[in-house]
Parts: structure tokens; C-alpha cells; sequence
């Protein structure tokens, strides 16, 4: 099987918000993260945050009057958090019918590249994936495909094949 070199004019996408679509799903990390262990490991419990931040606080030597009031603290700050919005997301994945994502079609294959700006268009930087259009999921990138950064003639990058940040 051969493959053609083929060039696309790709146009940086312009995203018309700051931060990513609200979801439905829960937005903290911990929530996401618990929801994976789960899927892996269905029998095994997750201790909670406070358990976790107790037995650091204990590890510390700190005293039981000390740790009550260091997770009173914390408590009070992640309510202002959640209260203020909650935390942003950067990077998660676009779901169908989500604004400023652009597909660039990859020519003789079922492939597209995918970008969005996942939360981070206010840094310069975007999201990208391959995307199956026929599955309509993100699939890994397959095999005997990198992508190379092309910079600005005196413009500063790293040089060789993109690496991934998951």
C-alpha cells in the first residue's frame, strides 16, 4: 500500500470562546478520574478526598485540631471555586455538535485530523486528533503516521514529529 504526499492549507481555527461547552459531566478531575478507575477496576473503592487529604495531613504530623481545620480550609476553597464557575477543563474532547471544531479530511482514507481548542486558544495552542469519520469516534494514530511542525520562517519550535500530551 502506498501512500501519496499530499498537502492540505490548513487555516488556524478560531475559536468563539475562551472556555470549553459546558457538559453534563461532572467537572472536576477527581469526579473523571474515579469514573475511569471504575471502568477498569469495578470492585475496587477509591478513598474520598478528604480521606486522602487526612492521611496526608497526618503523614505531616499534624494534629487532629490542625487537620480539621486544614480541610475546613479546603472545603471553603473549592466551594468559592465551584461557586466561581468551577474549574476549567483544558484539552477534553469535543463532542458532536460542538462549535470551532474543524475537520481536515485526510485524502484516500476514512481519516480526518480534528481541531478544537480544548480551553487553550487563549495560549496560541489548539487540541488536534485523528478522527474515524465512519466510526465517528477519535481514534490513535495509526501506524506509519506522524505529523511535523512546519514553523514560520524565524519563528522558534521543536523540531521532529509532534508528541502527544495525554
Amino acid at each position: 500500500m502506498s501512500r501519496r504526499n499530499t498537502s492540505a492549507q490548513l487555516t488556524r481555527p478560531v475559536s468563539s470562546s475562551l472556555r470549553p461547552p459546558a457538559r453534563p459531566a461532572p467537572t472536576q478531575s477527581r469526579d473523571l478520574w474515579g469514573e475511569y478507575c471504575a471502568s477498569i477496576q469495578p470492585n475496587r473503592n477509591l478513598p474520598s478526598k478528604d480521606e486522602i487529604n487526612r492521611a496526608i495531613f497526618r503523614q505531616r504530623g499534624y494534629s487532629e485540631k490542625r487537620v480539621e481545620a486544614a480541610l475546613a480550609y479546603l472545603r471553603q476553597r473549592g466551594n468559592a471555586l465551584m461557586a466561581a464557575g468551577g474549574p476549567v477543563v483544558l484539552g477534553a474532547k469535543p463532542e458532536d455538535g460542538d462549535a470551532g471544531v474543524h475537520y481536515y479530511t485526510i485524502p484516500d482514507s476514512n481519516l480526518s485530523i480534528r481541531i478544537w481548542s480544548g480551553g487553550l486558544a487563549t495560549f496560541g495552542q489548539y487540541c488536534l486528533d485523528f478522527y474515524d469519520r465512519g466510526k465517528k469516534k477519535a481514534v490513535n494514530t495509526p501506524v506509519g503516521y506522524r505529523m511535523m511542525p512546519i514553523p514560520r520562517p524565524g519563528m522558534f519550535t521543536f523540531s521532529g514529529p509532534l508528541k502527544s500530551w495525554e
